[in-house]
């Protein structure tokens, strides 16, 4: 991700700008010599109230007939007809140009979603704090500070992000992706590289292992005989499960024929199932036959 927002900076040499002005004509329209527009100007403005516009800027590449439009607030935010801002949450090259050329444009971190930080941003709580910056450097205040979102915010940004899935929980679930792969990354080569090798390699990395589940263990061990200071925090007593099939639960299969849960007796003579043997009237009938 960062090398795309690399890119788009670079992308940004390659254009030039011209100032439009704040009362666009209906008549006219603005969008015909270009198809690479996610979304029209008038259509972008519609939304916007004329007080919140500062400038809007066109901005074409050279030697192409390819035109988007930038529209500088007076939060300091901005919008563009690429709409990669809203899409990507990535700061177009439309932006990088504008804001390379004129001093009075404004960029701040929080422009880009926290879901592209490293891990040391993503825990970094105070970004709203750091300062607003342009082609010269941080903006001052009038009072001697740096001016940040913490005191001026950026609304139109924070309504693009405010659906934001983004946040503390699956925040957690990614880091635990990412150290799930990286260390089971570092393990697969530190196998591979002890079975190649073998020998003394090979019973280094065995015996490192279990003195790190011994180790492990014990430190778990310890943990569950501290005393609770807590007594609402009570957890579940631990589970215990035993190879084979549990005593008190069985599952049939699907070709097993139902059979009822009451015991009844069994003819030995016949093996009809509801009577013994020396009440089976077959078994008498033909003992009188025969008689």
């Amino acid at each position: 991700m960062l090398s795309q927002q690399r890119h788009e900076i670079i992308q940004s040499l390659y254009y030039y700008t011209i100032i439009e002005n704040k009362k666009l004509s209906n008549n006219s329209y603005t969008e015909e010599s270009y198809d690479t527009q996610q979304i029209h100007l008038i259509s972008l403005l519609e939304d916007l109230p004329s007080n919140e516009i500062v400038k809007t800027y066109k901005i074409q590449r050279r030697h192409c007939v390819h035109i988007n439009y930038i529209i500088i607030l007076a939060d300091r935010s901005h919008l563009c007809t690429c709409m990669l801002l809203v899409n990507s949450s990535l700061v177009c090259q439309h932006f990088w140009h504008v804001f390379a050329t004129d001093s009075n444009v404004f960029f701040h971190i929080t422009l880009v979603p926290k879901r592209w930080y490293s891990n040391e941003k993503m825990q970094d709580l105070y970004l709203d704090e750091q300062p607003y910056m342009m082609n010269t450097g941080p903006v001052p205040s009038n009072e001697d500070s740096l001016l940040c979102p913490a005191l001026f915010p950026m609304c139109q940004i924070a309504r693009i992000h405010s659906n934001d899935v983004f946040g503390p929980e699956v925040r957690r679930a990614v880091q635990k992706r990412h150290d799930y792969g990286e260390t089971f990354n570092l393990t697969r080569k530190a196998v591979q590289s002890a079975v190649e090798v073998g020998g003394e390699s090979l019973c280094r990395l065995k015996r490192s292992l279990n003195d790190w589940f011994a180790e492990e263990k014990r430190l778990a061990q310890i943990d569950n005989n501290k005393e609770n200071l807590n007594p609402k925090q009570v957890k579940n007593p631990v589970e215990r499960r035993h190879k084979g099939r549990s005593l008190v639960k069985w599952f049939k299969s699907s070709i097993e024929q139902v059979k009822s849960k009451k015991p009844q007796n069994k003819c030995g003579k016949c093996g009809v199932v509801g009577h013994y043997a020396p009440t089976c009237n077959k078994y008498s009938m033909a003992k009188k036959i025969l008689n």
